[in-house]
């Protein structure tokens, strides 16, 4: 019951760190909704949703997330470069 009432939501501005935020289109526990917010809030942020995906869809498509994951680093470290 307490998962439901957590948030770092204010610790999200400070994060500088280039994120990909990863959801699931079927995420009931954490709503697409909140991860939109989240990338808003932070200052330097990606979304990937997984179309099919729950709260669970990096076991669910582990590839689809992984390709995702490693596209996310090439622009960053193309970007670095």
């Amino acid at each position: 019951e307490e998962l439901g009432h957590h948030s770092a939501r204010d610790l999200l501005p400070s994060i500088k760190t280039p994120t990909l935020v990863v959801a699931g289109a079927k995420d009931r526990f954490t709503p697409l909704t909140c991860s939109e917010e989240m990338v808003a809030e932070l200052s330097d942020a990606e979304l990937f949703v997984v179309p099919n995906g729950t709260h669970f869809g990096v076991i669910e498509y582990p590839q689809m997330v992984n390709i995702a994951i490693e596209r996310f680093l090439d622009r960053r470290l193309a970007v670095a470069a």
